[in-house]
């Protein structure tokens, strides 16, 4: 299953509660697993998740029952696209810089050669982004 469709269902259902019921909600993990279509421990991991990582204060009440205090950076998130889009688009981010290397590489072959340490520094931004993209697809931390 893809873990940025599956948080974006539940960042989609969490905000749909709190269209409803303001930004502190009470919410029954067994309801919302139906709701989101998946298991009630994939529901507990990603608000867990989403609790760690600052989009919501998450405090579980009774078993499976949780209050949950939704912060504003769960509607940026929603409102910029999703989990999808923010990876989609680190995605894309890296597959053009893989793609600037390879025609620097092409265009200064003798240069390339010299210019090591800046296209090393360049990798390392490229990889940077790389562990920033998995930020988004990493639950199970």
């Amino acid at each position: 299953m893809n873990t940025n469709d599956l948080k974006d269902r539940i960042v989609d259902y969490l905000v749909r509660q709190s269209e409803q019921s303001g930004d502190k909600i009470i919410i029954d993990a067994v309801e919302m697993s139906k709701a989101v279509n998946c298991n009630t421990q994939e529901v507990r991991r990603i608000l867990n998740y989403l609790s760690e990582n600052g989009f919501v204060v998450s405090e579980e009440l009774m078993h499976d029952t949780f209050k949950v205090i939704i912060k504003q950076e769960l509607f940026e998130i929603k409102e910029n696209g999703g989990f999808t889009r923010q990876y989609e688009l680190l995605k894309m981010q890296y597959e053009q810089l893989q793609l600037e290397i390879e025609k620097l590489k092409n265009d200064f072959p003798e240069k390339f050669a010299e210019g090591t340490s800046t296209i090393n520094n360049i990798i390392d931004i490229g990889k940077s982004m790389l562990s920033a993209v998995s930020f988004f697809v990493n639950i199970n931390k």
